[in-house]
């Protein structure tokens, strides 16, 4: 029961309406504004702190049951927060201590599980991966990746899976086997992002464990036998293929070319087909591409560099006019 006194005192929305900073004379005899701290009655540790410019502002305050220290958290401006809303706040604050638990420190952890729980769903985290991998991989391949989990996403959707930490083997193993059928491939390449994405998981605490980790890939899939193309060691049918890319006049000068530069250049397809023209200095005869445009792109690496022999300066030098009405940068 409330004491006389405290009834006296105790806050009522219209004593707090009515409530003004504190007016402190100067040395000078000037008056200054500062700040009301009224302590509420009903709460033991609840203030309602009046700020020279007329903000009442709910604060709690309390000595820490871990740490012994004095400490102040504020929850809202009145009339945003009422006054029964900040009695029951600062109600459950006291239940808190009784237990020895810091209501801040409690308020730290529901907000980490709160962002757990919204990271922690499946499409967000795969998004937050995507993101962080396309720092370190070509834009084809992000490309690639992108449209792999983008079908990731619709399986778990519609299996009615909403976070990483409720995904099993099993959905994954179905996952993997669903996609084997229709794109073998895909599902071999599919089989190792899930491993990255789930370590990825592990280190943000959206999951316990990398799920295939001590899962092998044969074990899964069905390994897919591969025909690879027989190189070719005979001059005769070497002869016999530079003269055809030499002599053809079919598609585009942009593939009669292509097709020519590939017999003189040692670089990947993608980086061929991406090639600038602010890459190739004439004057110098070097081809010089960007480390981060390279499969390799450890930084402390040099851009790659490739001296241009005479029949790559002929091949781009013979077109250059058509190359330069081009409406973008790129050797196309």
């Amino acid at each position: 029961m409330i004491k006389e006194i405290d009834k006296k005192n105790e806050l009522t929305d219209l004593k707090i309406k009515h409530l003004k900073p504190t007016i402190r004379i100067e040395k000078d005899g000037s008056e200054k504004l500062v700040v009301n701290q009224i302590s509420d009655t009903k709460i033991k540790g609840l203030y309602l702190t009046v700020k020279p410019n007329n903000n009442k502002l709910w604060e709690f305050r309390y000595t820490s049951p871990t740490k012994k220290n004095r400490r102040r958290t504020s929850f809202g401006n009145y009339p945003d927060v009422s006054l029964l809303k900040a009695r029951e706040i600062g109600q459950k604050y006291r239940e808190l201590l009784a237990n020895n638990i810091d209501p801040i420190d409690n308020k730290k952890e529901e907000l980490k599980l709160i962002d757990l729980n919204t990271k922690g769903k499946i499409e967000n985290a795969i998004n937050e991966w995507l993101k962080k991998e396309s720092l370190s991989t070509t834009e084809t391949t992000h490309k690639s990746k992108k449209m792999i989990f983008n079908y990731v996403m619709e399986f778990f959707r519609k299996e009615n899976i909403i976070y990483v930490n409720e995904i099993k083997l099993f959905d994954i193993t179905k996952l993997l086997q669903e996609k084997e059928k229709t794109a073998p491939e895909t599902a071999s390449k599919l089989f190792n992002y899930i491993g990255n994405f789930f370590k990825f998981c592990v280190l943000k605490g959206y999951c316990e464990s990398n799920l295939i980790l001590n899962i092998r890939k044969k074990d899964v899939l069905i390994k897919k036998e591969v025909m690879h193309m027989p190189k070719i060691t005979d001059i005769q049918i070497l002869k016999k293929l530079i003269v055809s890319i030499y002599s053809n006049k079919e598609g585009s000068i942009s593939i009669q070319n292509a097709l020519k530069l590939v017999l003189h250049l040692p670089l990947r397809p993608e980086n061929l087909a991406n090639l600038k023209w602010e890459y190739i200095n004439f004057e110098n005869r070097t081809l010089i591409i960007p480390r981060a445009m390279m499969k390799v792109k450890n930084k402390n690496l040099a851009d790659f560099f490739l001296p241009l022999t005479d029949n790559v300066i002929e091949i781009w030098r013979g077109n250059i006019n058509s190359y330069s009405e081009l409406k973008d940068s790129e050797i196309k």
